[in-house]
């Protein structure tokens, strides 16, 4: 019993020892936190449009007259999470938006609260654009 429990007390440590160590090159490379100007979008290659609350980093692709499917990302991994299923349905005769919600991807950071409305204003400003 006592060989059990030292082997998945080292496998915990070994495995929040990974979480930490992630965590901190996480924070140490400041992936959200980087400055987002045209020099540090130009190298991306798709569009941008300047909205009420800032910059949004977005992807329109298929064809002009098909259907239109809206794909927006979760909590973490931005816009490009739908790139493979975007490719699939513009193969497939539909039409694609993906973006890159506030404070994700290549979206500008705004000093704001992080809430169902901001985002809600972000897709509708994009749409409306589209529409």
């Amino acid at each position: 019993m006592k060989g059990k429990r030292g082997r998945l007390k080292w496998g915990l440590g070994i495995v929040i020892g990974l979480f930490l160590l992630l965590t901190g090159l996480f924070a140490y490379n400041g992936v959200e936190n980087k400055n987002l100007d045209q020099n540090a979008r130009t190298v991306v290659g798709s569009s941008f449009i300047e909205l009420d609350r800032g910059v949004v980093h977005y992807y329109l692709e298929g064809p002009d007259e098909a259907p239109l499917v809206v794909m927006i990302h979760g909590f973490s991994v931005p816009s490009y999470v739908w790139e493979p299923t975007a490719e699939f349905l513009n193969r497939n005769g539909y039409r694609t938006l993906r973006l890159d919600l506030y404070g994700r991807g290549y979206s500008d950071r705004p000093d704001t609260v992080y809430d169902i409305t901001l985002f809600e204003d972000q897709l509708a400003g994009l749409i409306d654009v589209y529409n």
